[in-house]
C-alpha cells in the first residue's frame, strides 16, 4: 500500500513538472514564432522562459532520482541539481535583465552593472560546484538519502534575490508620477515575483509536490499576457505607442497635472512624405517614418513627455513643463532635435517636418480642443512654409 502511495506520489510530481515545462516551452516558442522575440528585451524575456523549463526538466529527473524511480550515481544527482540551481538563477537574471530593459535602462551598455548582476550567480555556481565535497548545500549519503546542508537556504536567496530586486524596482516606477500612465503595466511585473515565493515556502515544507513549479508558471503566463497587451498599443511599424495607447496616455496625463505645469500637444507633420512614397516607393518611406519615430522617441527621453504615431506620417507628442514656457519654444526645440538627426531621403535631401502646437487650458478645455487647435498650427505652419518657398507646392 505504502509503495503505491509512493508510486503515485511520484506520478503526481512528474506530471506537473511535465506539464508545467510544456507551458512554459509553448510560451517560448509563441514567442519566436509569433516574432515577437526580435527586440532586444523581448529575447532576454525569451531566455528566461527557456531557462525555467530547463529547470522544470532539471527537477523532473531530480524526483525520479530522489524517489528511486530512476537509479543513477550520486555524481549524477549532484550534476542535476547543479543545473537545476543555475538554469533557475540564470531565468531569475534574465527576468531582471527584461524588466530593466522595459523600464527604459540600457542595462547591456551599463557594463559595471551588467557585470555586478552575474556576481551572485558567480556566487551560487562557486558553492554548487564546491557542495560535492563539502555539503555545504546538501548532501546524499550512500544510500541516496537527501539532506540539507547549513547553507541550503542561500541557493534560493541567491536566485530569488534577482527576482525580489526586479519586483521593488518595477513598483518603484508604478508609484511614480511620471509613469502614471504604466503603473498598471509596472504593477503587474512587480507581481511576478509573488506567486513564486509564496509557492516556493510551500516547496520547502511539502517535497511531494511541484509547488515552485506551478508558482513559476503562473508568474510567465501573467507575464506574457502583460507583454502581449503592451505590444497591442504599439504601432507596429514604428514600435512606439499607437493613436489608442498615446491618447490614453495624454488623458492620464491631463488627469494628473500639477498646478505648477503646462501640458503642451503637438502634432508632427512629415513634409512632402507623398512625393517620398511616389518616387522613391514605400520601403522609403517606411525606413522615414521609423528614422521621425526613433527620434520622437528619443527626444521624449530628454523631456517629460510621451509620443505616439497618430496615422499615416502624422506623430503627435505631448510635453509637461514649467508654468509659461511658451508654444513657440515648446516646437522649436523638437524641429531643432529632429534636424540634428539629419534623417535624408535616398537622393540626400533633408526630411524636414511640421509642427502644430496648442497649450492644454485647464478644466475648461478637453483632448479633442487641444488635437483640434494643434492641427489648425500646424497646417498654418505649412502654409508659412509654402509662402517662403515663394508658392512653391512642395507638400503634400
Amino acid at each position: 500500500m505504502m509503495g503505491g502511495l509512493c508510486i503515485n506520489a511520484t506520478l503526481l510530481y512528474s506530471e506537473l513538472n511535465i506539464l508545467c515545462g510544456v507551458i512554459m516551452l509553448i510560451i517560448a516558442i509563441n514567442l519566436s514564432i509569433s516574432g515577437f522575440d526580435k527586440s532586444e528585451e523581448n529575447r532576454i524575456f525569451s531566455y528566461s522562459v527557456y531557462l525555467a523549463a530547463f529547470a522544470n526538466i532539471c527537477d523532473f529527473l531530480w524526483n525520479l532520482c530522489l524517489t528511486g524511480t530512476v537509479n543513477l550515481p550520486v555524481m549524477a544527482m549532484y550534476l542535476i541539481d547543479f543545473f537545476y540551481f543555475i538554469s533557475f538563477g540564470a531565468s531569475a537574471l534574465c527576468w531582471l535583465i527584461y524588466t530593466d530593459m522595459v523600464q527604459k535602462n540600457d542595462i547591456l551598455k551599463n557594463k559595471k552593472l551588467f557585470v555586478l548582476y552575474f556576481v551572485p550567480l558567480a556566487v551560487l555556481a562557486v558553492l554548487l560546484m564546491a557542495n560535492s565535497l563539502t555539503g555545504c548545500l546538501f548532501y546524499i549519503d550512500a544510500s541516496g538519502k537527501y539532506y540539507r546542508g547549513t547553507l541550503f537556504y542561500a541557493q534560493q536567496a541567491l536566485s530569488y534575490g534577482y527576482i525580489v530586486i526586479s519586483a521593488v524596482k518595477c513598483f518603484s516606477k508604478a508609484t511614480s508620477r511620471k509613469n502614471y500612465a504604466r503603473r498598471g503595466y509596472f504593477l503587474t511585473l512587480s507581481t511576478f515575483v509573488i506567486p513564486p515565493i509564496i509557492c516556493g515556502i510551500i516547496q520547502i515544507t511539502v517535497q511531494d509536490i511541484p509547488v515552485l513549479s506551478v508558482g513559476i508558471v503562473i508568474s510567465y503566463l501573467l507575464a506574457y499576457i502583460n507583454l502581449l497587451e503592451r505590444l497591442i498599443s504599439l504601432d507596429p511599424l514604428t514600435g512606439i505607442s499607437n493613436r489608442r495607447e498615446f491618447l490614453q496616455r495624454l488623458e492620464d496625463n491631463i488627469k494628473s497635472l500639477k498646478a505648477t505645469e503646462d501640458l503642451y500637444f503637438l502634432f508632427i507633420d512629415i513634409d512632402s512624405f507623398k512625393s517620398i512614397n511616389d518616387t522613391e516607393g514605400h520601403n522609403e518611406g517606411d525606413r522615414v517614418l521609423k528614422e521621425i519615430a526613433a527620434a520622437l522617441k528619443k527626444y521624449t527621453k530628454t523631456i517629460n513627455g510621451s509620443c505616439g504615431r497618430y496615422g499615416g506620417d502624422e506623430f503627435a507628442l505631448f510635453v509637461l513643463t514649467e508654468l509659461n514656457v511658451g508654444i513657440e519654444s515648446v516646437c522649436a526645440g523638437l524641429e531643432e532635435y529632429i534636424e540634428k538627426h539629419r534623417i535624408t531621403r535616398k537622393g540626400g535631401k533633408t526630411v524636414t517636418v511640421s509642427t502644430g502646437c496648442s497649450k492644454y487650458l485647464g478644466d475648461s478645455d478637453d483632448i479633442q480642443g487641444l488635437i483640434f487647435r494643434a492641427d489648425e498650427n500646424m497646417y498654418s505652419t505649412k502654409k508659412e512654409k509654402r509662402k517662403m518657398k515663394n508658392g512653391e507646392n512642395c507638400f503634400k
